[in-house]
């Protein structure tokens, strides 16, 4: 199916446009068109385009027989069936707005202010592999087969699609929210930053020891070796792969850091077989 759209069909299309801005939607009725034993079925709708049919534009559409609602009318099932609308007579135009809000567009006036963009809205359509209720009836002539589509059925989730594709390159199995840790954080300063200051041992008690001299203060090499103790680690930046604290579930655990988002302040850590999204704030280095 050829998506640019040629010159000739371009001035047959901006020809019609007129007409088919002022058309109104077609009132629904019994009567509609195609080639196989009369009667109705469902079908896939597999083509969408613009194209010419002897003097005129036209709008085509294609559908493929999936299923009969008769056992004799099975042999239909596979065949191709199209229909094919006129775009710049007052009946053709209706028809167009008529199947267009069936399949949920319920304003197409613009369709012709644009072709090549209408033809990629038609593949858009076509991606969500509409199930539809078709019927056919031969006309009065017996010359020409109507094909009618009563019904859209089905269509796939364009949202839902979409959400899956990006779990697919995020490669997250389970993301949720993690709860704050309160014995932990609280002032919003407390970040990954610092927790390897917050995470340092207490100094152990020292006792107090017996003077060498009648002043009462401890040896100098006693008084540095508490100095030591008493000094925080130096701070540093949380790092990929660096093992951190989180809450998760109800429990602290532990968990390596696989990327740093800084604009929206979270960290994707792994737990175990699964990767959580959790608040910077609330990410805790451990030492070692």
């Amino acid at each position: 199916m050829s998506s640019k759209i040629s010159a000739q069909l371009q001035a047959k299309l901006r020809k019609a446009r007129e007409k088919f801005v002022k058309a109104e939607p077609a009132e629904t009725n019994s009567v509609v068109n195609r080639k196989v034993a009369d009667g109705n079925y469902t079908a896939k709708c597999v083509g969408l385009e613009f194209a010419e049919f002897g003097k005129h534009a036209v709008l085509r559409f294609t559908y493929e027989i999936t299923d009969a609602d008769k056992k004799s009318q099975e042999s239909a099932i596979g065949q191709l069936v199209e229909t094919r609308f006129t775009l710049d007579t007052d009946e053709g135009p209706a028809y167009i707005k008529r199947d267009f809000g069936r399949f949920g567009y319920d304003d197409v006036n613009d369709l012709l202010d644009d072709p090549d963009a209408s033809s990629e809205l038609f593949m858009q359509l076509l991606k969500l592999n509409p199930v539809c209720k078709i019927a056919v009836s031969m006309d009065d002539t017996d010359q020409w087969q109507n094909v009618y589509l009563n019904d859209v059925l089905e269509m796939d989730d364009e949202t839902a699609e979409v959400a899956e594709e990006e779990e697919e390159v995020e490669e997250v199995e389970e993301v949720e929210e993690v709860k704050p840790i309160p014995k932990k954080a609280s002032a919003k300063k407390d970040t990954a930053k610092d927790a390897k200051k917050k995470k340092a041992p207490e100094p152990e008690p020292v006792e107090e020891m017996e003077s060498d001299d009648e002043t009462g203060e401890g040896t100098e090499e006693e008084e540095e070796e508490y100095e030591e103790v008493d000094e925080p680690s130096e701070e540093r930046e949380l790092e990929i792969g660096d093992i951190v604290e989180v809450s998760y579930k109800g429990k602290d655990v532990a968990a390596t850091v696989i990327s740093i988002d800084e604009a929206a302040s979270t960290v994707k850590v792994q737990i175990g077989n699964k990767r959580v999204i959790i608040p910077l704030e609330n990410v805790f280095l451990l030492e070692g």
